[in-house]
C-alpha cells in the first residue's frame, strides 16, 4: 500500500474551503469547529484521539 503524504498547505487551503454554517454528513461536526481546532493541532502536532479513528462503508458503484 502507498504511502499517504498530507500537505500543511493543502490543510489550511481545505480549511478555508469550508461553510461555516453547514454540516457535513457522515460525522456531523461543524465546519466551524474543524476550522478552529485543526490549525491548533497542527502547530502542536496532536489531535484530539476520537480525530485519529475513521468508520469507512464503501458505497457500490453501479454496473
Amino acid at each position: 500500500m502507498p504511502s499517504i503524504i498530507i500537505l500543511r498547505n493543502d490543510v489550511f487551503h481545505a480549511l478555508a474551503g469550508l461553510n461555516p454554517r453547514k454540516i457535513y454528513e457522515p460525522d456531523g461536526v461543524p465546519p466551524i469547529v474543524l476550522k478552529n481546532c485543526a490549525p491548533l493541532c497542527l502547530s502542536t502536532s496532536t489531535s484530539p484521539s476520537c480525530w485519529r479513528f475513521a468508520y469507512i462503508q464503501p458505497v457500490p458503484k453501479k454496473g
